[in-house]
Order: structure tokens, then sequence, then C-alpha cells
């Protein structure tokens, strides 16, 4: 029993890692975000998408609001109509380095519009910086 339980454990610690957690970032590319004064809002303009969001402190001490839309931009042709399982990824950097990574559901739909995140996330982490980043199933 014990066996199984640390192997579950470890599963569950190997599955929840983020693969950009260390990662060294240029602060000074167009992609980042400054969040020196929260709150803050964010463009991001990908192949696909244009990307605009907003870091906001909550009340509580180290938590925090992202609240974002994502408009259809550039490289999805109009081959593509749908999407499922959107996610949308908040990267936290500190000093130069991604310390913190946020998913944020996206939902399905439709390309039609805009798709909205929103998320309430909190974190013992430093950050001066931000990053945007998505993963999709898109379909036509």
């Amino acid at each position: 029993m014990r066996t199984t339980v640390v192997f579950i454990c470890m599963i569950l610690l190997v599955n929840c890692a983020s693969p950009y957690i260390g990662r060294s970032v240029n602060i000074t590319h167009e992609s980042v975000c400054e969040l020196g004064n929260l709150p803050a809002t964010c463009e991001y303009i990908s192949k696909h998408f244009l990307i605009n969001y907003e870091v906001t402190p909550t009340q509580n001490k180290g938590e925090y609001a992202i609240t974002g839309t994502a408009a259809k931009h550039g490289g999805i042709t109009g081959t593509y109509t749908d999407y499922s399982n959107a996610t949308f990824i908040l990267l936290l950097v500190d000093d130069k380095v991604v310390v913190e990574s946020i998913n944020i559901p996206g939902g399905q739909g439709s390309f039609g519009g805009l798709i909205e995140f929103s998320k309430t996330f909190a974190t013992e982490n430093r950050f001066q910086h931000s990053l945007m980043s998505y993963q999709m199933d898109v379909k036509g």
C-alpha cells in the first residue's frame, strides 16, 4: 500500500511540473510584459492571436487576478473554424527567469469572436515581468 501511494505522488509531481520553470528570458523581447506596477495591462501578438490581458492584485496578500481576451490573428486561416481545450499559460518572470506557470482555461468555441479567459491565482514568488503562451485543439 505504501509503495502505491508513493508511486502515485511521484506521478502527480512529474505531471504537474511545468517545462517553463527555470528557463531564461530575454526581458527586452517584445513579447515580455512589464509588471512592476500592478495593475498592468499587456498585449501579445503571435502569428495566430492578438492577446490582451491584465494582471491585478486582489485584496489578499500574494493573490492576483488575470483577465484577458484572444482574437484570431494572422496564421489561423479560414479552414479552422472551431477550437477546444484552450489553455492560456501565464509565465511569471523574476530576474530574467521563469518562476511560475499559471494555466488558465479558455474553453471551447468558434473563432468568430473573442476568446475570454480569467483566473485568480496565488503565488509566493516575486515577479516583475510576464509572458503569455497558449495551446488548443483546432478543427475546421
